[in-house]
């Protein structure tokens, strides 16, 4: 791996790491808690997940150029660990793919569509939109938590930096 593919791999190891504090906190939640509206154009915490995830798959695809699926109805993800699964099938194929690609591919060019628009822009700026869009959706998931008194605690770069660390 080079400097490109290790930036890339780390931000993609801290989102899942957060995920999981995520996670582990939103299962304390109840299923009125998880659905309960919150305020936000994803209604609640579970379709907020939803999208966080649906967002992520769909750039995936369009970063690597894989064949678009038709997404999971929020229906068929009725609890936390249902989420749990997907972020994890997710993250594997993330993984895969960077590392399949290295640093050539990284700074190659992926052209999409969006908005009736064709994009192109390099495939490592668009894996950093798609990691900082995750971590929006996170974040507005964290303060719902806390405000249930489910915190998932610090979910910064630096703790999970510091943690891995103290593995080491």
């Amino acid at each position: 791996m080079g400097p490109l593919s290790d930036v890339i791999a780390t931000v993609n190891r801290h989102a899942d790491w957060a995920n999981a504090r995520m996670f582990a906190a939103a299962e304390r939640l109840s299923p009125e808690q998880l659905t309960r509206p919150v305020g936000s154009s994803d209604s609640s915490i579970r379709d907020t997940l939803h999208h966080q995830f649906e967002s992520q798959e769909t750039w995936i695809e369009r970063v690597f150029g894989l064949p678009a699926n038709d997404g999971r109805p929020a229906s068929e993800l009725p609890d936390v660990a249902s989420f749990r699964v997907w972020a994890g099938e997710l993250a594997a194929l993330l993984a895969h793919h960077v590392a399949e690609a290295g640093e050539g591919g990284l700074a190659s060019a992926a052209t999409y569509s969006s908005s009736s628009r064709v994009w192109t822009q390099p495939r490592w700026q668009l894996l950093l939109h798609q990691a900082n869009h995750q971590m929006q959706h996170r974040s507005e998931i964290a303060l719902w938590l806390t405000q249930l008194g489910c915190s998932p605690g610090n979910l910064d770069m630096l703790f999970y930096l510091r943690e891995q660390e103290a593995v080491r």
